[in-house]
């Protein structure tokens, strides 16, 4: 997703503000007058953003900001908002994932990836993955998936080995951020009457099949599209409130895990290394960025 923000190509959402950044961790140091009094100034939060997050401090609507559990480190609150809200709304909001799916999982070492493997798992679905790396396949199989596979060792062709790792059947649901340069073996890997999730084009937007529609049609697939960034604040509160409740004492008790593929210092050249890792594809879950005040405050609160 970097390239499609950092050049622009996300449209932004009225209201919002044009630095990048929608997931923050840190304190409270001022509360609007509207707010219902959750938080007190000084309270550790975690919250989902419009933008505005890579800066030292940044503006959150109360209805998507959450309680910082005390145990979670800094770096593990701020990788937490968007990449869990995201999967818990793709899953089960959209998704309709229930006990006994099977769920196909394109880019699936992302953080919304290993986030939504450990959700829809822990609620009696079966994951398999695609991903473009061996370190990613054994990354995803430890996360939970029942098969995961580089796809870049079979040419892109990964529809079979879906269907061999499912019984021989198609999948019931596919959360899908890669769209066109996938979308033909997509197809091919979804049973009749499954649901397919589109909530990224890294593979691009068009789709060269003059049957494709009717393919879809043939299968009785249900195609959504899905966003988050614009979503109403009603909408995202439920979807906070959800999370609070469902998965942060699972990651606080060390159930789910939150992966973390590095972090950088919040300067030009930490910036740049990030983006570059995101670009190259080569990070495995959240990078970073660490604001120094605010890791200067969390060595004071420690000691």
């Amino acid at each position: 997703m970097a390239d499609v923000v950092s050049t622009g190509l996300y449209p932004l959402p009225p209201g919002a503000s044009p630095i990048l950044g929608v997931e923050v961790s840190g304190y409270v140091e001022q509360i609007g007058e509207e707010c219902s009094g959750r938080f007190s100034v000084g309270d550790r939060c975690m919250a989902l953003l419009l933008g505005g997050g890579y800066s030292e401090y940044a503006v959150a609507s109360e209805c998507c900001t959450l309680h910082a559990p005390p145990s979670l480190s800094m770096q593990t609150l701020a990788s937490i908002p968007e990449q869990w809200m995201t999967a818990y709304q793709l899953l089960f909001t959209v998704g309709g994932v229930k006990a006994g799916d099977t769920v196909l999982l394109h880019a699936s070492a992302s953080g919304v990836g290993q986030a939504a493997i450990q959700l829809a798992t822990q609620a009696g679905a079966k994951c398999i993955s695609t991903c473009r790396s061996d370190e990613k396949v054994q990354v995803c199989l430890q996360m939970g998936a029942i098969a995961a596979f580089n796809i870049k060792d079979h040419g892109d062709d990964f529809s079979s080995l879906v269907k061999e790792a499912n019984g021989g059947q198609g999948v019931s649901v596919v959360l899908d951020p890669v769209g066109g340069s996938y979308a033909a073996q997509t197809l091919e890997s979804m049973g009749v009457e499954s649901r397919w999730v589109l909530y990224g084009l890294m593979g691009g937007k068009g789709i060269e099949d003059a049957m494709f529609l009717k393919k879809i049609m043939g299968k009785r697939i249900t195609l959504t599209g899905s966003t988050l960034r614009a979503r109403s604040d009603a909408y995202k509160e439920k979807l906070a409130l959800a999370l609070e409740a469902e998965a942060v004492p699972r990651i606080v008790s060390g159930e789910f895990k939150v992966l973390i593929d590095s972090t950088h210092d919040m300067t030009t050249e930490g910036v740049h290394t990030a983006h570059r890792i995101m670009q190259r594809n080569e990070n495995i879950g959240k990078i970073v960025l660490q604001v120094e005040s605010s890791s200067k405050r969390a060595k004071t609160e420690e000691a």
